[in-house]
């Protein structure tokens, strides 16, 4: 059975509801702390995928996911890059994406960060369903062209360095219709050229059920699209 870590850091809050939208699946899933990997008591070689859920890790109290990414890039990049070039699936939720841009593995591995997740355009905390295109990649099998799924951030919009702009457009892969952020080019979701690395702002874990939803729907029916993302995330392992 294909087994998936899903890393939790102080203060991640949605690992229980991403391990359970796993096993729905039929896929094995377990929380592993990051000091479980730092201490070498768990080795993420040992699993085929790896989701770093969303929550506020380490309070985000010098930026959103920027103590995590300080680990992962400091203590685990060498661990993160060997797991990448096996092809193995990683996706970052949220706080998880937020930590993969500032470890510098989304878009690409690269010494120079050239991309981040910033404060909101509001000016404040953002939580509500929002209306998404659905661009060409494998997580997104079988979903329509347009979806809908929760966010909840305070450090959503998503900004790229300059010189980078011109690259943009081949690793984006959710977008913003009702764009409550400001990202850039209306940017959700990114993923790197080997299509094995996801970085996604909105949460698929918050959308299992069609109850969690009343307003998602699709030939008049209401979808957990969530549940197909994980499904299809599980079927990539």
């Amino acid at each position: 059975m294909k087994r998936v870590l899903v890393l939790k850091a102080p203060g991640t809050n949605n690992e229980v509801e991403t391990v359970e939208a796993v096993k729905m699946q039929n896929c094995f899933a377990e929380i592993v702390h990051i000091s479980e990997l730092l201490n070498k008591e768990k080795k993420l070689n040992d699993y085929h995928g790896l989701i770093i859920p969303g929550g506020f890790s380490y309070g985000d109290n010098i930026g959103a996911g920027k103590v995590l990414s300080f680990y992962i890039e400091k203590r685990l990049k060498e661990e993160f890059i060997k797991f990448i070039e096996k092809g193995k699936m990683i996706l970052g939720i949220c706080n998880g994406f937020q930590a993969l841009i500032k470890s510098k593995i989304l878009p690409e591995i690269t010494e120079k960060q050239v991309a981040t997740l910033t404060l909101n355009n509001c000016g404040h905390f953002v939580c509500k369903w929002v209306k998404l295109k659905v661009l060409k990649h494998p997580i997104f099998k079988n979903l329509p062209d347009e979806i809908e799924l929760p966010v909840a951030h305070a450090e959503g919009r998503f900004v790229v360095e300059k010189n980078f702009k011109r690259n943009i457009d081949r690793y984006k892969i959710l977008l913003y219709i009702e764009n409550p952020n400001g990202s850039y080019k209306n940017i959700a979701g990114i993923t790197n050229e080997s299509k094995n690395v996801i970085g996604i702002m909105p949460h698929p874990e918050r959308c299992l059920f069609p109850f969690q939803n009343p307003s998602s729907r699709y030939n008049g029916k209401i979808f957990p699209w969530g549940k197909i993302i994980f499904k299809n995330f599980v079927s990539l392992l």
